[in-house]
């Protein structure tokens, strides 16, 4: 429980610093002279990066240890941070963005840890308090950001994000131990004799293998195994469904609602509220019951009522209070699904790739938010502003549809 508990501070603040510093990013491509479209690009960047090298970190931390890739990683994005503060040009906030971007495995080496020191049966419990964490920062950070703009300038943001991330790399070294061979399902070997599903890390003098080892790497098929394929394929599908919504929604509150920065923030703080509340209560129903949760068997239902409230939100959401209460099912279905899927993916692993999997799960997640918002904003400007509901809501009863079918078939 301390471990988890530990974790929990270290994604609070990991979020927390990142999510100070996301809504700055526009105003930073503005005072540099940038289009709207830089903007996209800046964040697009940094999810194409993190796609590519997001599989690696994990089935680096397979081989080598949690700790030292979450070490690395935190580096890398305190490093970022500072390139943030210091830039005087565009072309520096695009190397903040991608050296985060290309050292992005945090989230992914937690949910790895959680997996080697908790058993399947309490695996949900440690995904449910990693989920709550993350919302709870995303409800602080911009608040924090706020706060901090009322009083300082927007160099000021990126400097509280970068002691936040001192301060966590701090407390990993000193007090978080080696996860690795602390479940007996785990196991760790830096030998391929031993390790069939992590191969070895090419030399210096066997160039020729880079190329086939980095396809091993992205698309690793030693774990791409009959049950754990339609958990990558929900993982895929939510992703980009709440992507979609998450993009959309701003414009939706600007050209429909009519709602200034301040009323649209504040929806956020709403939506993240029950987005974390309803992680902390699954965690803490699991902790009250004696048989290990079929999350199967919560994950059809939860994509139902998403897909539901997606089809309400543009019919019926003609006013703040409408959308308030179309977003209240929303949230709670999000907020299951983020935890149950990810928590079922890891129970499906095939032994000794946790990391690994970990770490594909997080590039589909990036590839969702390179592919979703350059979509969500067409639908949105060609089609009009039924259209990302619309199309949100028929991608989550296809997976209802779906997920209830390998739920039938698991019977």
């Amino acid at each position: 429980m301390g471990f988890l508990l530990h974790l929990f501070f270290f994604v609070f603040l990991d979020v927390l610093g990142f999510s100070i510093v996301l809504p700055l990013i526009p105003y930073y491509a503005k005072e540099f002279g940038s289009p709207p479209s830089i903007v996209g690009a800046l964040l697009t960047s940094n999810a194409l990066a993190q796609f590519f090298t997001a599989p690696f970190i994990g089935r680096l931390s397979d081989v080598y240890g949690r700790r030292p890739l979450l070490l690395i990683c935190i580096a890398g994005t305190l490093l970022s941070f500072i390139v943030m503060v210091v830039a005087q040009s565009i072309e520096a906030l695009f190397i903040s963005r991608i050296l985060d971007g290309l050292l992005g495995g945090n989230i992914s080496l937690a949910q790895a840890y959680i997996t080697d020191v908790t058993s399947e049966a309490e695996r949900s419990k440690g995904f449910g308090l990693l989920g709550a964490s993350f919302g709870l920062a995303f409800i602080f950070g911009p608040a924090l950001g706020a706060v901090i703009l009322t009083n300082f300038s927007t160099r000021v943001p990126p400097i509280v994000a970068s002691v936040l991330c001192l301060l966590n790399l701090i407390s990993i070294y000193l007090y978080l131990p080696e996860s690795l061979n602390s479940n007996p399902n785990t196991v760790k070997s830096n030998t391929k004799a031993e390790n069939k599903i992590t191969p070895p890390i090419p030399t210096t003098t066997q160039s020729s293998r880079w190329l086939s080892w980095w396809f091993d790497t992205h698309f690793p098929l030693a774990v791409m195994v009959a049950p754990i394929i339609p958990y990558f394929t929900m993982r895929f599908f939510f992703g980009f469904i709440f992507t979609l919504f998450e993009t959309t929604l701003g414009l939706y509150n600007i050209d429909v609602l009519g709602l200034q920065a301040r009323e649209s923030n504040l929806v956020l703080v709403y939506i993240g509220l029950f987005f974390s509340g309803v992680q902390m209560a699954i965690r803490r129903l699991l902790m009250r019951g004696q048989e290990p949760i079929k999350e199967i068997e919560i994950i059809w239902i939860g994509f139902c009522v998403l897909g539901l409230s997606l089809f309400a939100w543009p019919w019926i959401a003609h006013s703040t209070l409408a959308l308030l209460v179309v977003l209240l099912p929303f949230s709670l279905a999000a907020g299951v699904l983020n935890t149950l899927i990810g928590s079922a993916l890891t129970k499906q692993a095939p032994q000794g790739s946790a990391g690994t999997i970990l770490g594909v799960s997080a590039s589909i997640g990036c590839l969702t938010r390179v592919l979703a918002p350059i979509s969500g904003a067409a639908f949105f400007e060609k089609f009009g502003f039924y259209s990302p509901g619309m199309i949100g809501g028929v991608l989550a009863l296809i997976c209802a549809y779906y997920s209830n079918n390998h739920r039938l078939r698991q019977q």
